[in-house]
């Protein structure tokens, strides 16, 4: 709409295309912001009304799984944003290695620079067997004194690691405390590729919702999906480093692929994850079930919320176009004899907007008459309003319209002493009869006045 707009005013003046654009935005909120305006109001509240019916079903399930009250849905969101917080910083979870684990490590590396220095020494021992004139180069020379170097380091520190852990005898890969090590030491580096698998996940499923969320602006769309593609081939690399672990583990645990990893909606639906073997297992708002009943109670608690502010809402529209009726013939009465062309512009804009007004109280009506709804369609009487009225009622007798609004008062009297008793037949019929006589007094209003207007032109 705007961008076929925009076209007949490429070319215009900036003069020019400020009034047209100040135009449009009027002719907008007039003949569709506030021509929709009610229609919006009833669509959220029939909206909120379905969702609270999903709510004894909810309670069913609760005495099914053992939940005794709502409260534990407020400790399962707790646990959760705990658990988001403990990854804000991105960086996998760090594990605290046994002393065992890392004498294993140390002996492995003593056995790899042992056998570089034994290569070394061979290869001096091959070249003075053949009887050769035997020079060794300077570069030969530093990479022995390097290999022997990095041996008696590897050497000491295996050495204190067997005082600390009292070992008398040094272990071998045949020994059962090297392999229980050995063991400890793969799943020690399973759960790490593990940790970074479900980092890159959360990272992306908060990326992914961010995308997707209203009032995110294009410029920001394209620099996350910017950031999405690159990050890909992070990604990957961390699945191929899982999958390679996994692969040595003993048995082999299961492996990821990347459509696994894209299509994952929640933590829920990453099942690898009960292999961490730290509270996340146990957190019951990991599984579907689970999830999709707290999701439930958290969209029932913001339904209530949200019929409260309609409530409160559609009071202050119905108040509001009475009071602007009101107003509108106020102010055109007063300008009658002083500037009639002034008073015949206030009538037609008064009649534009009754047209819309009166679509609105239709809406507001048949909202009314749906089971459970909890508000009010009475006009209620604004502060500016009150204090007119009583100026007005000690300057001159009262009218009829003064009368009038007296009716709309009591009906609200009655209508509040009568709230909360919609469900039964009776209180029913009271209020399509109260509603019957606002739609009467308000097409009655309005034709009168059509017929004011239609007089004053024939006098004119």
């Amino acid at each position: 709409m705007f961008k076929e707009w925009a076209r007949s005013v490429r070319y215009a003046s900036k003069f020019h295309r400020k009034q047209e654009i100040v135009t449009f935005m009027r002719q907008i909120d007039d003949l569709e912001i506030y021509a929709n305006l009610s229609k919006f109001l009833c669509d959220n509240y029939r909206q909120a009304l379905k969702i609270l019916k999903s709510e004894p079903e909810l309670k069913r399930w609760m005495s099914v799984e053992g939940i005794d009250d709502y409260d534990t849905f407020h400790v399962w969101l707790e646990e959760e944003r705990e658990y988001l917080m403990g990854m804000e910083d991105g960086l996998p979870k760090k594990r605290e290695e046994t002393v065992e684990m890392e004498y294993v490590k140390r002996l492995k590396n003593l056995e790899s620079s042992q056998g570089r220095l034994s290569s070394i020494l061979k290869a001096e021992r091959a070249a003075l067997s053949d009887r050769a004139d035997f020079n060794p180069a300077p570069i030969s020379q530093v990479a022995c004194r390097h290999a022997v170097e990095h041996r008696n380091r590897d050497a000491e520190l295996v050495q204190d690691l067997e005082v600390r852990l009292g070992i008398t005898q040094q272990w071998t890969s045949e020994s059962p405390e090297w392999i229980l090590a050995e063991k400890s030491i793969m799943d020690h580096r399973y759960l790490d590729a593990l940790d970074e698998i479900e980092r890159i996940i959360v990272e992306r499923l908060f990326e992914m919702t961010k995308i997707h969320q209203s009032g995110t602006r294009y410029k920001m769309r394209r620099h996350i999906a910017k950031a999405l593609q690159a990050r890909s081939k992070a990604i990957r690399n961390a699945i191929d480093r899982y999958n390679t672990v996994a692969e040595e583990m003993d048995p082999p645990k299961p492996t990821l692929s990347w459509e696994e990893v894209v299509n994952y909606g929640f933590l829920a639906e990453f099942d690898i994850l009960r292999d961490t073997g730290d509270s996340i297992r146990s957190r019951p708002w990991t599984r579907r079930s689970y999830r999709v009943a707290m999701d439930r109670y958290f969209k029932i608690l913001r339904a209530k919320e949200e019929i409260q502010r309609l409530n409160i809402e559609i009071k202050r529209v119905v108040t509001w176009i009475e009071d602007e009726d009101w107003f509108l013939r106020r102010k055109e009465a007063e300008y009658k004899d002083l500037n009639p062309p002034l008073a015949v512009q206030i009538s037609r804009y008064r009649q534009r907007r009754a047209r819309s007004d009166y679509n609105h109280m239709q809406r507001f009506w048949a909202l009314a008459k749906t089971p459970g709804f909890t508000g009010s369609v009475v006009p209620g009487v604004s502060v500016e309003r009150q204090q007119a009225r009583h100026a007005e009622r000690a300057s001159r007798p009262q009218t009829s319209r003064e009368m009038e609004m007296e009716v709309v008062d009591e009906r609200e009297r009655w209508n509040s002493s009568q709230e909360g008793e919609w469900e039964d037949d009776d209180d029913e019929g009271e209020e399509a009869e109260q509603e019957k006589v606002s739609t009467l007094m308000y097409q009655m209003s309005v034709l009168a006045v059509d017929q004011d207007d239609g007089r004053t032109h024939q006098l004119d």
